[in-house]
C-alpha cells in the first residue's frame, strides 16, 4: 500500500458529498476487484474520510430485514453473527442450532463452513460469489460482528 495512492483516494472521496463518495467507493472497488491490496487501500481511505465527516460508515446501517433476521437467531447458543454487506453470516459451533437456522431461512455454505442469509434474491447474486473466500468478501464490503455468543 502506497501512501501516494491512499492520499489520492482520500482526496477523491473528500471532494464529493457523501452519497456521491459512496458511489465512487463502490465503483473503485469494482474497478480493482482482482487487486486485494488496492481494494483494502480504497476501503481504508473511504472509511477514514467518512469517520472524519462524522458519518457512521464503519457502523453498518442495517436494514429492517437484516435486523429482524438477527433478532430471530440471537437466542441461539455458541454462534458468531456477522453482517457483511447485505449478508448475515453465522459461525455455528452447536449442532442443536441447525434446525433453527434452517427454519430462519439460512443456508449452509460448504466452501466457507458458515451459515448465511441475504436480502438478495438468487438471480441478483454475482456469478462468481461461490468462488470467493470469506475473508475476501469481508475485505470488499463493510462488515460488523453483531454478536458472539458462547454459552
Amino acid at each position: 500500500m502506497t501512501q501516494e495512492n491512499k492520499d489520492k483516494y482520500i482526496q477523491l472521496f473528500n471532494s464529493q458529498d457523501t452519497p456521491t463518495a459512496k458511489i465512487a467507493y463502490i465503483q473503485k472497488l469494482k474497478e480493482f476487484k482482482h487487486d486485494l491490496e488496492e481494494t483494502e487501500l480504497i476501503r481504508q481511505s473511504f472509511f477514514k474520510v467518512m469517520q472524519n465527516r462524522g458519518e457512521t460508515a464503519t457502523k453498518l446501517q442495517l436494514s429492517e430485514l437484516i435486523q429482524d433476521k438477527i433478532q430471530e437467531i440471537l437466542p441461539l447458543q455458541k454462534i458468531t453473527c456477522e453482517v457483511v454487506g447485505s449478508w448475515v453470516w453465522i459461525d455455528n459451533k452447536d449442532k442443536n442450532n441447525v434446525s433453527a437456522l434452517i427454519q430462519a431461512g439460512f443456508k449452509f455454505s460448504h466452501d466457507r463452513k458458515k451459515w448465511f442469509w441475504t436480502t438478495n434474491p438468487p438471480e441478483n447474486l454475482p456469478k462468481d460469489y461461490k468462488k470467493k473466500e470469506y475473508e475476501e468478501i469481508k475485505q470488499r464490503y463493510p462488515s460488523e460482528v453483531i454478536a458472539r455468543i458462547s454459552k
